[in-house]
């Protein structure tokens, strides 16, 4: 691939990751909870003690709740959208009493306040004169990771449960699926949490992580224009590389001759108000997670942005793709060296290959094999190419 074509397909992925700027889906990651965490919910009834989130008090006939504090837009009527959400928390629900309590709940409601005389059967959700919120109940004596989802394009919400202790890679076949539209029993703006109950026996709620992720889907036979947004930022790294790249080539080609194109390339680039963004590490890891997804649906060039109306070269958006996955392995010494990461963007060797789940995070990292890394030194330095001037890059 000229190197014109790859400096014109950075700045595409520049622009189209400075629109992440303007979505309006709702993103974030929990591994744990600090008492800083506090400030990211509301919480009625609920605390955060020892790292996990405890819903309700730990007395008889008592409730809580404990929403995110932002929003999340479930469907626009004016924009002619609806969000599809991806839900996994792990909780744990230990009886002080024999039997243990109520139990604990999932739910997606319209209202902030606690509902009065919520207390036991009625979970924290409703009580006996309302039923106006929506939740999955769940109940344990261990650690155990639930995963809802909801696809806004076919309507259809998911339930998978699984012991965590075993493993959360494949969770096999849901335990709840069914056709539902949430659109016709929440309104457009809803908060997200749990709550969870006692009656006369007591038992302590507590939820230990939370990740959530949402994107907005087009409604069928809408007429209004939509943007669905790409969320990849750990594009960033393969971005930043390229550009470092850039004002590489411009230094040599400036001792060599005024290349006027690449030059205005390069001021283009910094001129532009969509220049590469800065992210927190709670959405970088929600929209990795989300690609994965598509990755394993075999969709992944589905995450491209909607306004381009499909008018790329598809080979070379899922070859870019594929190598940022590669690039987020959990090992580090799995991820591609930045030699082999410009010779995919020139076109010279074929992106790596990543398996179709992804990886574990596994620690210590293993150390790849000696011989198999001077076999690929030697591989790259007989492969010769574009990249000759730069064959002394090296690190992930």
């Amino acid at each position: 691939m000229p190197f014109f074509q790859v400096s014109k397909l950075l700045l595409q992925a520049t622009l189209i990751v400075s629109s992440l700027t303007q979505i309006q889906c709702l993103n974030f990651s929990y591994p744990s909870f600090s008492p800083a965490d506090a400030n990211d919910f509301v919480r009625l009834n609920s605390s955060i003690i020892d790292n996990v989130i405890q819903v309700s008090p730990v007395t008889a006939d008592a409730s809580g709740r404990i929403l995110y504090k932002e929003p999340l837009k479930l469907w626009d009527k004016l924009k002619g959208t609806k969000s599809s959400f991806t839900s996994t928390f792990v909780i744990n629900i230990k009886p002080q009493t024999s039997p243990g309590g109520e139990g604990l709940a999932f739910i997606l409601t319209d209202s902030t306040t606690l509902p009065i005389n919520s207390a036991g059967q009625w979970l924290g959700i409703v009580n006996q004169e309302s039923l106006a919120s929506h939740g999955v109940n769940l109940s344990s004596s261990e650690d155990i990771t639930a995963r809802i989802q909801y696809d806004a394009k076919s309507d259809k919400i998911s339930v998978f449960v699984s012991l965590t202790r075993t493993s959360e890679q494949n969770m096999g076949n849901p335990v709840l699926s069914t056709e539902l539209d949430l659109s016709e029993h929440l309104p457009q703006d809803v908060f997200i949490g749990f709550s969870g109950s006692t009656g006369e026996y007591v038992q302590v709620n507590a939820v230990k992580s939370w990740d959530f992720i949402s994107f907005e889907t087009r409604v069928k036979g809408s007429v209004n224009l939509v943007w669905l947004w790409i969320l990849i930022p750990f594009i960033v790294v393969i971005l930043l590389g390229g550009f470092g790249y850039l004002l590489y080539r411009r230094y040599k080609n400036r001792m060599k001759e005024n290349d006027n194109d690449e030059l205005e390339i390069e001021k283009e680039i910094q001129r532009s108000s969509s220049a590469p963004q800065k992210f927190r590490l709670k959405e970088l890891k929600a929209a990795t997670e989300w690609v994965w997804q598509h990755h394993r649906m075999g969709t992944i060039t589905d995450v491209v942005d909607f306004r381009l109306d499909k008018d790329f070269d598809k080979d070379q958006a899922q070859c870019i793709l594929v190598l940022g996955l590669a690039c987020c392995h959990p090992n580090p010494f799995e991820r591609p060296s930045m030699r082999t990461a410009l010779q995919v963007l020139t076109g010279e060797v074929a992106a790596p290959s990543v398996p179709i789940e992804k990886p574990a995070f596994m620690w210590p990292a293993m150390a790849p094999n000696p011989i198999a890394v001077i076999r690929e030194d030697m591989d790259s330095s007989i492969s010769g190419g574009q990249l000759t001037a730069t064959m002394d890059l090296s690190g992930r």
